[in-house]
């Protein structure tokens, strides 16, 4: 049983007899998101709009969303006697469904031998597609609803390859990469390298990769992880770098920066080492709720001058070329030259390594009034 709490944005305008405009809007967002973004996320996000926006208002729906049982509040897109017209902002993080029903699909599935390993059940691929089929119909007849963020450039996102591929011709520094098993690519990759599945999110196998040192250890560490995962496989290059990740953080144009150690794997010693990206890296000097707001020329600890200016301009950057207003990228400072997509001699000041849409923003003390401002500016747009 899918649940999808809902909420609903609506902006009061001068009604039909006379009655001045309020100035305030009604604040409501639809959402739909798996239970586990509602619970980390969500639930919070509602307990700040009930206690300090009140004229939230707030219902719990499912999908399909029941048309036929009229709206609570008002009609969207039209006019009634009690409330005035409004703007439907739509926010939604259905990853998990995204991955089971691209799953399906040859170019993300791995083959090895001309086999495909099977990849969950039908009724399950049948289900998620059902609930992504329910979202995007609802998009569609609602043509004037605001959607936070565009469809397709979520699932863009979810593709390690094709983000990489994107961002490197937008001129941001990526690592070389190449898709397993194609040649397309794979003299610009040098060892060591990481090897990681295509897919970056909605599988419990998204986030296990492995360093690998030569070409034999390259075949061993694909294999397993295609046949494990059932998810096609690619390969990057290992960016030397000190041993720290820092996350940037974007909601519209407000963005944060925030400090994490790296997962602890050493490649000096040429054997070939797994890690699970999530469960590695700890919190680094800026601990929960302490990230950094970030802007030109700000002094960030740990960074040298001007790398805040050098990530403000990458966060702009990766706004237009993604079509996102709500997403994370992590960024490495290199030590060495790396293999890059998009070689910026002599040394690219830092490096982007991965991209999150929607996160959970831990980091980000403020993130709930944040969220509130960006999507009422996103509505008011639309309006």
């Amino acid at each position: 049983f899918f649940w999808c709490p809902c909420f609903r944005l609506a902006f009061a305008e001068a009604e039909a007899t006379g009655m001045p405009h309020s100035g305030s809007p009604v604040m409501c967002v639809r959402w739909c998101v798996s239970l586990k973004k509602q619970a980390k996320f969500i639930a919070s996000f509602a307990s700040f709009l009930r206690e300090a926006h009140p004229e939230v208002q707030c219902e719990e729906l499912q999908l399909p969303f029941p048309e036929a049982e009229g709206d609570s509040l008002t009609t969207e897109g039209g006019t009634s006697a009690k409330a005035p017209p409004m703007v439907v902002v739509v926010l939604h993080k259905l990853v998990d469904e995204i991955c089971e029903v691209l799953m399906a699909k040859p170019e993300y599935r791995f083959r090895a031998d001309g086999l495909c390993p099977p990849v969950g059940s039908g009724s399950e691929n049948r289900t998620s597609e059902e609930r992504l089929r329910c979202l995007q119909q609802y998009i569609a007849a609602h043509p004037e609803a605001c959607v936070v963020d565009p469809w397709p450039a979520v699932q863009r996102v979810m593709d390690r390859h094709s983000l990489l591929t994107a961002l490197a011709a937008a001129g941001v520094p990526v690592p070389a990469h190449a898709l397993w098993g194609q040649a397309q690519g794979e003299a610009a990759v040098e060892f060591p390298a990481v090897v990681k599945t295509r897919l970056s999110c909605g599988h419990p196998s998204t986030h296990l990769m492995a360093v690998v040192h030569t070409e034999q250890q390259l075949r061993v560490a694909a294999e397993r992880l295609g046949e494990e995962s059932g998810l096609a496989v690619l390969w990057q290059s290992w960016v030397h770098h000190d041993g720290t990740v820092w996350k940037v953080y974007i909601i519209g144009s407000q963005s944060w920066v925030a400090r994490r150690s790296s997962p602890p794997v050493s490649v000096e010693s040429g054997v070939s080492a797994n890690f699970d990206s999530q469960s590695s890296g700890q919190p680094g000097p800026l601990d929960v709720n302490t990230a950094l707001p970030l802007f030109p020329n700000a002094e960030l600890p740990g960074l040298a001058s001007g790398t805040a200016s050098v990530l403000t301009a990458l966060g702009t950057t990766m706004r237009n070329v993604l079509g996102l207003s709500l997403f994370g990228f992590d960024v490495i400072v290199p030590s060495s030259r790396p293999a890059c997509a998009n070689p910026s001699p002599p040394l690219p000041e830092v490096v982007v390594v991965d991209v999150n849409y929607f996160p959970g923003y831990k980091e980000v003390g403020d993130v709930n009034p944040a969220l509130l401002n960006h999507l009422r500016t996103q509505a008011a747009s639309q309006a």
